[in-house]
């Protein structure tokens, strides 16, 4: 806590630990950019949603699947209305801005439950480190986001849940979270998984201690969180969403993020190193963790391992049995740790720290010497220009483009040109999939495809799509109509 030492705050070295990694969450959110390929399409159906207060869940977006249902809308309508209401309030700063708040209000949970379980300052902060490295590679901005924060405030509101005295406050800020949880993101089976490994635990007590009241805590938040997640649109029904994402042919192929951790990417290798890392400091400061954390250790590194998404779950859950870790060495340090520092310099830290926070909001950006695709909040892989082309040279029509162009099309068009597909992977069947890849990449009976779609507009990546813009560049039924370094637009002569 900070002391009045003197007339001024003093500053402890520890909390100056917690203060650099979570300034650091906030700042490095702030300097995230808006990437093309989900943002768009989140944006436009909460805009959809505003305009007529209702949830569209048939396809309007797309024509290979227009009118198709897409039930997936129950699921992110709230966060999808959120962002959008966001971007209305002040553009692409201010929804920036909220989320990197919302971000570094989740760490910022963790950082305490940490503390709150050690009383050490370093070993809290490098929990929320060992977590926030853990889910840096999934901070695009979407509705998942949100998911985090609800994941945090349902930890800190089971943390100690055998010994509180108001265990109904908890159990109803466990209801609202898990309510809001499940109309914002699909996740919504993170709480049965946390209230599983309470259940496990207290089943374990229980008969240990042959005291049956030990499940109290387990029965009462299990029913707020199953009262909670039926507050949504679907009732019920919502579960059978689950299944629907396990069992979609078309995600679990073609989604890099629903893929088993792999050492060849960056976000794999990091996990690996990191479960390697808590693996090493458990052995070595013998600490014996509770049967609730035995189970969630298994689970989420078992879900991490089997998809990459996962990753940022197991740093989340896992981060305070990271700290307790961490505690327990330095607590058999010989040399006793200064708690303290130097006032002066930890004041001098502090304000660095605030400052830079403060100069990297996404308002002042702009300002810093940053590389060019640092100093755009958009990504610079957004076709601005191309689709402005594309709305100047026509009223609608089908667009067959790069899968992270379709979701800008949607939202700057207004839906007026349909898309071929886009990154709501579980609405379009995986032969359609294999389609799109076929025609990317420009393999022979690609015009023959497009014309049995009636496709009429090209959006191309050259980087990404290179065999089908020279293959459509040869054909004198494609006319090139736009070129920038980031996409190509081409129409029907």
């Amino acid at each position: 806590m900070l002391k009045k030492i003197g007339g001024k705050f003093n500053i402890h070295i520890e909390q100056v630990w917690g203060g650099m990694v979570i300034l650091g969450v906030f700042i490095f959110m702030n300097l995230q950019t808006i990437r093309p390929n989900d943002f768009w399409f989140h944006l436009a159906y909460g805009k959809l949603f505003s305009q007529t207060g209702g949830l569209s869940i048939v396809d309007t977006f797309s024509f290979t699947a227009f009118g198709e249902p897409y039930l997936s809308a129950y699921h992110y309508w709230l966060g999808q209305f959120w962002m959008y209401l966001f971007y209305q309030w002040g553009g692409a700063e201010a929804i920036l801005f909220v989320f990197s708040t919302i971000v570094t209000l989740a760490y910022g949970i963790i950082l305490l439950l940490g503390f709150k379980r050690t009383r050490n300052g370093r070993a809290a902060a490098l929990g929320a480190l060992f977590a926030a490295l853990l889910g840096v590679s999934n901070w695009n901005i979407r509705p998942q986001l949100f998911a985090y924060l609800w994941a945090a405030v349902l930890m800190w509101a089971m943390d100690g849940c055998q010994t509180s005295r108001r265990k109904w406050l908890r159990a109803g800020l466990m209801m609202v979270t898990t309510a809001l949880w499940v109309n914002t993101h699909g996740t919504f089976f993170i709480p049965f998984a946390l209230v599983g490994a309470q259940w496990v635990e207290d089943a374990w007590l229980a008969w240990k201690e042959r005291d049956a009241g030990k499940l109290i805590p387990a029965l009462g938040f299990s029913g707020a969180i199953l009262l909670g997640s039926l507050f949504n649109p679907r009732g019920v029904g919502v579960f059978s969403y689950l299944w629907q994402m396990s069992a979609s042919n078309s995600v679990q192929q073609y989604v890099a993020e629903w893929q088993p951790a792999l050492w060849n990417r960056p976000d794999g290798l990091l996990f690996f190193l990191l479960l390697g890392a808590l693996f090493l400091l458990w052995a070595l400061s013998g600490y014996r963790p509770t049967m609730r954390e035995w189970v969630s250790l298994v689970f989420f590194t078992l879900l991490a391992l089997r998809y990459q998404r996962g990753i940022v779950w197991f740093g989340l859950t896992q981060a305070v049995f990271f700290s307790q870790c961490i505690a327990l060495l330095l607590s058999k340090a010989k040399k006793r740790l200064d708690t303290e520092g130097n006032a002066v310099l930890n004041r001098a830290m502090a304000v660095m720290f605030l400052v830079l926070a403060w100069g990297s909001l996404p308002w002042f950006r702009s300002a810093w010497a940053l590389a060019p695709e640092k100093k755009s909040i958009y990504g610079l892989e957004t076709p601005f220009a191309a689709v402005n082309a594309l709305q100047t040279s026509k009223e609608q029509g089908r667009v067959f483009s790069e899968i992270a162009f379709s979701g800008y099309v949607t939202w700057k068009t207004e839906a007026q040109f349909k898309v071929f597909i886009d990154p709501r992977f579980e609405l379009y069947p995986a032969e359609l999939w294999q389609t799109y890849l076929k025609v990317g990449a420009g393999m022979p009976g690609w015009e023959m495809i497009l014309n049995e779609w009636e496709v009429d507009v090209l959006l191309l990546s050259p980087q990404s799509q290179a065999g089908l813009l020279a293959a459509a560049q040869e054909s004198p039924g494609w006319e090139k109509v736009y070129e920038d370094d980031i996409s190509v637009l081409l129409m029907r002569r």
